[in-house]
């Protein structure tokens, strides 16, 4: 057998006949704010699935016990700490931020324009509507996603208006979408 990579793609000879299979390509996931209760949640809940976190907080001390807890619980994941949240979103394909509302303006004049067409995940303990819809304000063109943890039950629960969207990160985080909210 000989195998070839093209890209994202392996192609395999076998026995004269080609076989072309689509190598599966982990997505990098931006978390801010993932000291925070919610923040480490839904990490822990992608590091389950080895993707790439990287982990963008202004506390780095704090940042690196958490990249330290993440990997001693799950081995295989790649967890990298960045200090920059633009260059750290920029890379990735999917961002989350998880801290409260009222920060959340300072952090979206740093990655609005990076994060134009990508799922961006709002992790909160408590699920606001109005929340929500402020931020598909504030950031257009990206795909919002609330997610809700609840630290009594350890529960992460999805609401959106981006049904594709929500879908993805329901599956990525193995929960259910519990509701759809308006633009």
């Amino acid at each position: 057998m000989v195998f070839l990579i093209i890209g994202q793609w392996t192609v395999a000879m076998l026995r004269g006949t080609f076989v072309q299979q689509q190598k599966q390509v982990k997505k990098t996931i931006a978390i801010i704010g993932a000291t925070e209760e919610s923040g480490a949640a839904i990490a822990n809940k992608f590091a389950g699935d080895s993707y790439r976190l990287l982990l963008i907080e202004d506390e780095i001390n704090q940042l690196s016990q958490t990249a330290r807890n993440i990997k001693r619980n799950n081995s295989n994941v790649n967890v990298e700490i960045v200090d920059c949240a633009k260059e750290g979103c920029w890379e990735a394909d999917i961002i989350v931020i998880a801290i409260s509302f009222h920060e959340l303006k300072k952090v979206i004049e740093k990655i609005s324009e990076v994060a134009t067409q990508k799922i961006v995940v709002f992790a909160s303990n408590e699920y606001d509507e109005s929340d929500a819809t402020a931020l598909q304000h504030l950031l257009p063109h990206s795909r919002i996603v609330t997610a809700l943890f609840d630290s009594f039950s350890g529960e992460i629960f999805i609401a959106s208006n981006d049904e594709e969207a929500s879908e993805t990160i329901s599956k990525m985080i193995n929960t259910d979408v519990i509701s759809r909210y308006n633009k």
